[in-house]
C-alpha cells in the first residue's frame, strides 16, 4: 500500500480526484472545496502517493510545499518629499 502526500491546490489548475479503482471522480478536484469556484483548501489534501498525484506535482498542477501568501508591494520612495 502506498503512504501519502500533503500537497496543495495551484492557482488556475485543477487536478480530479480519484476513487480507489483510478477512475475521477466527477467535478471533485484535489486540495479543493466540493463547489464552485472549487476555493483552494488552505490545508491542503492529504492523498495517496502515487503516479497520479506525483505526475501533477511535477506538472506544476499540484505543490507539495505550504503555499506562502503574496508578498505586499512596498510603497514607492520618491526621493526628497
Amino acid at each position: 500500500m502506498p503512504g501519502t502526500l500533503r500537497v496543495y491546490a495551484v492557482e488556475g489548475r485543477l487536478v480530479p480526484a480519484l476513487d480507489a479503482d483510478g477512475h475521477a471522480l466527477g467535478r471533485r478536484f484535489v486540495a479543493r472545496e466540493t463547489a464552485y469556484p472549487y476555493a483552494a483548501i488552505a490545508a491542503g489534501a492529504e492523498v495517496a502517493d502515487d503516479t497520479h498525484h506525483r505526475r501533477a506535482i511535477a506538472r506544476g498542477d499540484l505543490s507539495a510545499t505550504v503555499p506562502q501568501p503574496p508578498r505586499a508591494a512596498r510603497p514607492a520612495t520618491g526621493g526628497d518629499a
